[in-house]
């Protein structure tokens, strides 16, 4: 398959997912925010943005720089073998020491430690989210793998959601749903890389450390704007409790804002890969200039539309 016919189906595929985490959503969140108390449903917002921030943690930039590896190693089993067992253990030491930072959070941390069994689930997902191997495939630029695992394991999440809550005494089984199928979508992941003839052997400490070391700066890259989208949720959740109508609100609002935002990503992931193996950005620059050019012409469509519209409201008026 050529790299351009590749980038293309690549980002047919993370585009995929981008939308049906979108559908996905469109379906969950409304039902949840009908069948939850506005209380609850920020409760849902606090916990998932605190632990997103042990989630950042745990993958710590693996997923760029553990795909630049594994891109320009592609072809050799062995380098790839020890390059996903190094980032492995690497991540599985950071989950240890995120895990005993929590339960401290949780022994100073009022709305924590009142909420310890529902936050901690929520907790436990996203380590398991943590712990994906995407960087192989990202690597490998096999996009549909992760497309069709991602949106198998919402899928699931959805229907048991759907089925089993029905109420805040019920709010348990969302979070239990995300561990169970997140869990199977891990497992599948390792099932895939073994029948890629890919193994796990035995790595020295150098390897570990330097694994979280060329992950470094795009670790602090990475959280410094997972953060910041995290840090509304967390300090409204401290001012005005995680129950609050306030936490409720924000959270239905931020989830509409990020829409947006996540139209760009699918198009870097395709050619990130590309371009560290292959060193051509002319790719790159062609996109973004179409890119640019689209967005110009989609606001001058929405300013034109708009001042029309005024015109004739004007008139009728």
């Amino acid at each position: 398959m050529g790299d351009r016919k590749r980038i293309i189906k690549n980002s047919f595929f993370l585009y995929a997912l981008t939308f049906s985490n979108y559908f996905i959503g469109l379906l969950l969140f409304p039902y949840l925010s009908r069948v939850l108390s506005v209380e609850k449903f920020g409760l849902i917002g606090f916990s998932t943005s605190i632990c997103l921030v042990f989630q950042m943690i745990v993958e710590f930039g693996f997923q760029l720089s553990t795909t630049a590896e594994i891109s320009l190693h592609r072809e050799d089993g062995k380098v790839i073998s020890r390059l996903l067992s190094s980032m492995t253990i690497a991540k599985m030491v950071l989950a240890a020491m995120s895990t005993i930072a929590f339960l401290c959070c949780t022994l100073f941390i009022d709305m924590l430690k009142e909420h310890f069994v529902l936050v901690s689930i929520f907790y436990i997902d996203s380590i398991v989210k943590a712990l994906l191997p995407d960087a192989y495939f990202r690597g490998i630029e096999q996009m549909k793998a992760i497309t069709i695992r991602t949106v198998a394991a919402k899928s699931g999440i959805l229907v048991v959601s759907l089925i089993l809550v029905r109420g805040d005494e019920n709010l348990i089984f969302y979070p239990l749903s995300m561990v169970i199928f997140d869990s199977i979508a891990l497992v599948w992941a390792f099932a895939l890389i073994h029948k890629d003839n890919i193994k796990f052997v035995k790595t020295s400490i150098s390897e570990i450390f330097s694994s979280i070391k060329s992950s470094f700066w795009f670790f602090i890259s990475r959280i410094s704007v997972s953060i910041n989208g995290s840090l509304g949720s967390i300090f409204l959740g401290m001012k005005f409790l995680p129950e609050s109508v306030e936490m409720g609100l924000f959270s239905g609002a931020t989830k509409i804002s990020t829409v947006g935002e996540q139209m760009i990503p699918p198009i870097g992931d395709s050619l990130y890969p590309f371009m560290v193996r292959k060193k051509d950005y002319s790719i790159f620059y062609k996109v973004i200039s179409f890119l640019f050019l689209l967005i110009l012409f989609v606001r001058l469509f929405l300013e034109i539309t708009i001042m029309m519209l005024d015109n004739i409201f004007a008139y009728s008026s």
